[in-house]
C-alpha cells in the first residue's frame, strides 16, 4: 500500500512537473520574442496562433477569424498598424460614432479574414489588423465616390487618398504574415458596402 501511494505521488508530481514545463514553454514562446531575432515572434508560435485555412476548415478553429486580427508577427508591424489605425480610425470614429466604428471593424474582419482563408494555401499563416485598415480605406473611397460632386478641392482629396492608400499598402506588404491581397480587397469591399448595408451616411469631408 505504501509503495502504491509513493508511486502514485511520484506520478502526480512528474505529471504536474511536465504540465508546468509545457505551460512555461508555450508562455515563454508567446510572450517573449525569438532570441536570435528579438523583434520577431518565433515562426512555430505564429503557426499556432495565426489564421490559416487548415485550422479553420479542418480543425474548426473559427475563433481565429477574430483573434488573429489582434495578433502581429513582429514589433514593427504593431507600431505601423497602430499608427495608421490611430490616424484613420479616429476620423471614422469622430464622424460615425463608436458603435458604428465597431460594426465597421467587425464587418471588415469578417469579410477580410474569410477571403484570406478561402484564397490562401492551407498552411499559409496570416494575422494583423490589415482587414480593418482596408475597411477604413474602403469607407473613404465610398464617401469620395458618393459625394464626388460636392467636393470642393477634388485634386487635394484624391491626392491625399492615393498617398494614404499607397503608403498603407506599402507598409503592409513589407512584412510577412500580414494578410494577402484578396483578404485586403475583402476589407475594402466591406468598407464600401457598409453605408448601403446599414443605410448610414454620416461621414462627410
Amino acid at each position: 500500500m505504501s509503495f502504491r501511494t509513493r508511486a502514485s505521488n511520484n506520478f502526480n508530481n512528474d505529471y504536474s512537473h511536465d504540465s508546468n514545463l509545457l505551460i512555461n514553454k508555450y508562455t515563454t514562446n508567446i510572450i517573449f520574442f525569438n532570441f536570435s531575432s528579438p523583434l520577431f515572434i518565433n515562426e512555430d508560435v505564429l503557426k499556432k496562433i495565426g489564421i490559416n485555412r487548415f485550422a479553420v476548415s479542418n480543425n474548426y478553429q473559427y475563433y481565429k477569424l477574430v483573434t488573429a486580427t489582434f495578433l502581429h508577427s513582429n514589433i514593427w508591424n504593431v507600431l505601423i498598424n497602430t499608427y495608421y489605425l490611430m490616424n484613420i480610425g479616429t476620423i471614422i470614429e469622430k464622424n460615425y460614432g463608436k458603435a458604428e466604428y465597431i460594426i465597421i471593424m467587425i464587418l471588415s474582419v469578417a469579410c477580410g479574414n474569410l477571403l484570406t482563408c478561402a484564397t490562401s494555401k492551407c498552411l499559409d499563416v496570416q494575422m494583423g489588423i490589415s482587414p480593418i485598415l482596408s475597411g477604413c480605406i474602403g469607407l473613404f473611397l465610398q464617401d469620395i465616390i458618393v459625394h464626388y460632386y460636392e467636393l470642393i478641392d477634388k485634386l487635394s482629396i484624391f491626392g491625399n487618398f492615393i498617398f494614404s492608400f499607397l503608403s498603407l499598402y506599402l507598409m503592409i506588404s513589407i512584412f510577412s504574415y500580414n494578410g494577402n491581397v484578396l483578404g485586403n480587397v475583402g476589407g475594402i469591399l466591406a468598407g464600401v458596402s457598409y453605408p448601403y448595408i446599414f443605410k448610414s451616411d454620416n461621414f462627410h469631408g
